[in-house]
């Protein structure tokens, strides 16, 4: 009974981190929106692709409920150029020509992260500029695809950005401290009528497995459904 809880505890932990993905992803806070850090330029290049950028140009970090996203873009020739426009979103500028490469990685899951993936799009030609705040990325074109996450275009009705990740790779510990937390949350709401049940019934005096009425039967065992019908006599 106990494994079929925690499996279900895990579903619904699935379930809580890939709907965060895609729902929590329309309302982002920016956090960070600029020039990258060192911190930034050592991953990018311990986990970047043979044939792209070689060094990070711009990252662009962004929070929603039970979600955090980050992305990475790496100019492959030319410059970035950074503006700020009127609205205080971040212009990030370079020719139409210029090969960029993008790496979006997602955590997410609620209450703790427990799910990861990324994506990569590789030699994408950006049109300029690009208003960036978020989610919020013009038209792509040419992207060589690579993920390790389930990826998929919105619907025009989703808004947002114009693709949504649901994470693959589980996140430790949170993907277990998650199932135990729905699990916890699962065996009250399922077990706990159940259990509820069987307790009117012994105290009616009826079978606690099928309720049949054993007020006048000599033994434990009913003669209906032949469980033991009263546990603990």
């Amino acid at each position: 009974m106990v494994a079929i809880f925690l499996l279900l505890g895990a579903v619904v932990n699935v379930a809580v981190a890939w709907g965060c993905a895609t729902w929590s992803a329309l309302k982002l806070v920016s956090l960070r929106a600029g020039p990258p850090t060192d911190a930034d330029q050592s991953w990018w290049q311990q986990v970047v692709p043979a044939g792209a950028a070689t060094r990070a140009s711009v990252v662009l970090q962004s929070r929603g409920f039970g979600y955090d996203s980050l992305r990475t873009f790496g100019v492959r020739s030319g410059e970035a150029v950074f503006q700020e426009d009127p609205s205080g979103q971040v212009a990030y500028r370079v020719s139409v020509n210029v090969k960029t490469d993008r790496a979006t990685l997602v955590r997410s899951g609620w209450p703790w992260r427990s799910g990861a993936g990324e994506r990569w799009d590789l030699g994408v030609s950006p049109m300029t500029p690009i208003p960036m705040l978020g989610d919020k990325v013009t038209t792509w074109r040419d992207a060589d695809l690579q993920t390790s996450a389930v990826s998929f275009d919105r619907p025009t009705w989703l808004g947002g950005s114009s693709f949504r990740l649901l994470p693959l790779r589980p996140i430790w510990p949170g993907f277990a401290l998650n199932t135990l937390f729905y699990a916890t949350i699962l065996w009250p709401l399922i077990g706990g009528p159940f259990a509820l049940r069987r307790v009117i019934r012994r105290k009616r005096g009826l079978c606690v497995a099928c309720g049949y009425d054993l007020s006048h039967a000599e033994h434990d065992v009913c003669p209906e459904c032949g469980a033991v019908a009263r546990p603990g006599r």
